[in-house]
């Protein structure tokens, strides 16, 4: 689902957490501060596929907090997700995530993405429409 309303320190707070459970060494952290307007506005994300590019074979977990942190649109989600297992990159999720390779998971994903982007899409209009009635008064 969505996770917006969940503080950027609260995610991170877990992701350290599931690394100390797990044995993972961090790396390096990529976090966008804001949340996008767009689903193509994710520094962060542009920035960590070139360092995992930069650091090929040294780099072999990408640990989000949820899967839709990735991307909401499943399709970029499974575009950057092969990206990453090219690069020998696997992406853990500390709420376990969607398995995108079997088809349960798959349908999942898809119906929470699309909902995820029912909720981004109405926030988006209703920010838009707040500039509008703010502009003609």
């Amino acid at each position: 689902g969505v996770k917006d309303d969940i503080p950027i320190a609260t995610q991170r707070q877990a992701c350290d957490n599931y690394c100390r459970q797990h044995g993972i060494v961090v790396d390096k952290v990529f976090a966008d501060t804001d949340a996008p307007t767009l689903p193509v506005d994710q520094t962060a994300l542009v920035n960590l596929l070139r360092y995992c590019r930069a650091n090929k074979g040294n780099i072999n977990i990408l640990l989000v907090y949820s899967p839709d942190r990735i991307s909401r649109v499943v399709l970029d989600r499974v575009r950057t997700t092969m990206a990453l297992e090219e690069l020998g990159v696997r992406v853990d999720a500390v709420d376990g995530g969607f398995d995108l390779d079997s088809e349960t998971g798959l349908i999942d994903a898809i119906v929470y993405t699309a909902l995820g982007a029912r909720e981004l899409n109405a926030a988006w209009r209703r920010k838009q429409e707040g500039i509008l009635s703010a502009t003609t008064e």
